[in-house]
């Protein structure tokens, strides 16, 4: 979400600040940047280490943002910023999934947080909701994968925009 958190207006006015909140929040579950109440200011979780080990390996060119398009879902108008974290380092996620220490950095365990869960007691029914994607060699996305019960239309839309840009800057397209 491309929102101020805390109300610093000014300083969270930044994609790559609310990309690195989001990161913390949806990749490794830090509940606390989630809803922060902002007395300890907008840039509070610039010191977590798995931050800084991303922030190590986009200095290395081993990591890198980018922009992949805008999507507006028609049911809340609402636009959105759809960009692609490409890692290029293989140990990346081995590094993420064990809480390894890597460097002088400790990390914590990758959390993937409540947004990804499975199920919705609250309707009764099931929703099988994705977490991970598991695609070919060439980044194809598996046939009949975009149904309504596996991603938000706004979610289908970054997926489709970011395996796009993916296969451009690896050279699969």
């Amino acid at each position: 979400m491309f929102e101020p958190a805390v109300w610093w207006y000014e300083e969270e006015y930044s994609v790559r600040h609310n990309i690195y909140r989001e990161y913390l929040e949806e990749v490794l579950g830090r509940k606390d940047v989630e809803r922060p109440k902002g007395e300890y200011g907008f840039d509070f979780f610039y010191e977590d280490p798995n931050l800084k080990y991303l922030q190590h390996l986009e200095k290395k060119d081993k990591a890198k943002f980018y922009f992949t398009g805008i999507d507006i879902d028609l049911l809340n108008l609402r636009p959105e910023i759809c960009t692609l974290l490409l890692i290029k380092d293989p140990s990346w996620i081995i590094n993420q999934r064990r809480g390894k220490k890597v460097g002088h950095y400790q990390l914590k365990p990758m959390r993937i947080n409540w947004e990804f869960k499975m199920g919705d007691d609250t309707k009764g029914t099931t929703l099988e909701g994705k977490g991970s994607v598991d695609l070919t060699e060439n980044l194809v996305i598996p046939d009949n994968f975009f149904k309504p019960e596996n991603f938000t239309p706004a979610g289908a839309a970054a997926l489709k925009l970011g395996i796009e840009v993916a296969r451009e800057e690896l050279g699969l397209s």
